[in-house]
């Protein structure tokens, strides 16, 4: 697993000029393509490398840049911002990246309180983009990825919001029953990819 933070937060260092300059991410979304590279390039042995890309708020908007590399094999997006501040971040250029990476799985996760998506918002956008609410599919069994379906609307590369009530942006409220969530959707992803 790897782990990173934008330029300027942490411990990185970075000038206030160059703050300035990367406030809309162009410099982020360059480094997050940067570092799928150097993670591809580290994992030695296997010559099918499955990487799956997980972004929070604006990081899933910079997440959404690494779809075009050839390892990532699926995308999520918690709490993607698609209100008041989109066009300051640009987000919806990020969300249709997102949608039209039918190639892999894309589950975004979204509190129904969230005060930068409203819930009508993401769905609408979801709509737009082909996107299936989960809570309309019967997950009972444990599976989180749907089965393909013969209409091709749901299926193991289709694009999923998954709404989680009275949570915030901030996820207060069940952020452990949400981290609990994304795994088991991580683990289906990859039990799908496995080389037969």
């Amino acid at each position: 697993m790897v782990r990173y933070n934008q330029r300027g937060v942490g411990r990185s260092t970075s000038r206030q000029l160059q703050l300035f300059n990367n406030i809309r991410g162009q410099q982020d979304a360059a480094d997050v393509l940067d570092m799928v590279v150097f993670t591809t390039d580290q994992i030695t042995g296997q010559t099918n490398k499955r990487i799956i890309v997980i972004g929070y708020s604006f990081g899933a908007c910079l997440a959404a840049q690494a779809l075009v590399h050839p390892s990532i094999v699926a995308f999520i997006g918690i709490s993607f911002p698609l209100g008041g501040l989109s066009f300051l971040l640009r987000s919806k250029d990020a969300f249709n990246k997102v949608w039209s990476a039918s190639h892999v799985p894309r589950l975004l996760v979204l509190g129904s309180d969230d005060q930068y998506t409203k819930q009508k918002a993401m769905q609408n956008a979801m709509a737009a983009g082909g996107g299936v609410l989960l809570d309309t599919i019967n997950t009972n069994s444990g599976q989180i990825i749907p089965p393909l379906k013969t209409s091709g609307k749901t299926g193991p590369k289709s694009l999923l919001l998954k709404m989680f009530e009275g949570n915030s942006h901030f996820w207060e409220n069940d952020c452990s029953l949400m981290v609990e969530f994304v795994l088991r959707y991580c683990e289906q992803v990859l039990q799908m990819q496995e080389p037969e």
